[in-house]
Formats: structure tokens, sequence, C-alpha cells
């Protein structure tokens, strides 16, 4: 019983790292194009991280994905509608993955 639990709620958490994932997306497509393209990039190369079975996934890969996001948002961070929600979900997702980027969130 404890097994299937566990791995239903991995499931669970990697689902909801995804919708993290994913809510990033439809934040980023209020960008400019060519910012657009590059967190595209990361967040597909964060979500086959995350794909990964837990003991495979690369965290030093993880964290400069995360590391890339949240440089992105501190560059667009004055004018652009939106920045505040993708810096704060970012923030969301990297504490679910256990990553810390303090210098980065401010803490």
């Amino acid at each position: 019983v404890s097994n299937n639990t566990f791995t239903q709620t991995h499931n669970t958490s990697t689902e909801d790292l995804l919708k993290l994932i994913t809510t990033l997306r439809q934040t980023a497509l209020q960008f400019p194009p060519e910012i657009q393209e590059e967190l595209t990039t990361d967040l597909e190369d964060l979500e086959t991280e995350i794909l990964k079975p837990e003991p495979d996934r690369n965290n030093t890969r993880i964290k400069k994905r995360l590391l890339a996001l949240f440089t992105a948002a501190n560059l667009l961070a004055s004018g652009v509608s939106g920045v505040a929600d993708f810096t704060n979900t970012a923030i969301d997702l990297s504490e679910k993955l256990n990553i810390d980027v303090p210098a980065l969130m401010g803490r």
C-alpha cells in the first residue's frame, strides 16, 4: 500500500510540476518574441528533465534552466506585463523541485 501511495503521490507531484511549466509557457506568450523563443527552449529542457524518473533527473541541468528563467524575467522586469506572475510561478516550481536559487529570488 505504501508503494502505491508513494507512486500516486510521485505522479501527482510530476503532474503539478508540468502544470507549472504550462503556466510559465502561457505567461511567456506576453513577452517579446525573441525572449519567448529562449524561454521555450529552457522550458522544454526543464520539462524533459522533470519527465525522467526522479533518480535520473539532472539537478544541475534543472538548476541551470531555472536560473535562465529567472535571469530572463529579471531582464524583463520593467514594463512587460506578466513578469511578476512568471517569476512567482518559477519560484514555486524551484521550491517544489527543492532547487535553491536564492540569489535571483531576492531571498
